[in-house]
């Protein structure tokens, strides 16, 4: 299967975070492309303590592997939790790590565990500039449009900054 997966960190070394986090998925998947790195500001909830303030690195990779999307996700806890992420998963803290399945082939999965595609991919820049980099003319499977188009329909202030190329990680 084709995964197209988001990774972000905000906490200690970033970019070592951002590294390590590759490292792990490359443990159970065959890693086709990363995207730039980029730098956004953290989304923050109404009340936010001041602290979570904290801006984040990005990055989309796609890969292959042939794990069922359910198995992926348990290996992708698995990285977060042995990076330090804690199981609380207050949304939208500042996190060592934080690994998103975005899409998995044309797969259309809603349960209590898991969302594919990503219901909110199309609507965050961090997200879907990085991903429509590596994978322009991948066609998400319930708005039936390119991430291309995505790209270019989202109107932000927030807008990520590349901060470097693609080659941050080599392959």
């Amino acid at each position: 299967m084709l995964y197209l997966i988001s990774l972000g960190s905000n906490v200690g070394d970033r970019l070592h975070n951002m590294r390590s986090a590759v490292a792990g998925v490359r443990n159970f998947s065959k890693i086709l492309d990363i995207s730039s790195l980029y730098e956004s500001k953290a989304l923050l909830p109404p009340g936010a303590p001041k602290s979570w303030n904290i801006d984040y690195l990005n990055s989309v990779l796609s890969c292959a592997s042939d794990l069922e999307p359910h198995d992926f996700l348990s290996n992708i806890r698995e990285i977060e939790c042995e990076m330090g992420r804690g199981n609380e998963r207050k949304k939208w803290s500042p996190r060592i790590i934080d690994i998103d399945i975005l899409m998995c082939s044309n797969c259309i999965i809603s349960d209590d565990l898991l969302q594919i595609p990503h219901p909110y991919m199309h609507e965050r820049p961090f997200i879907i500039i990085p991903a429509s980099e590596i994978a322009p003319n991948l066609i998400h499977p319930i708005l039936n449009v390119t991430l291309s188009s995505l790209q270019y329909s989202i109107k932000s202030d927030n807008n990520p900054k590349i901060i470097t190329d693609n080659c941050w990680y080599r392959l």
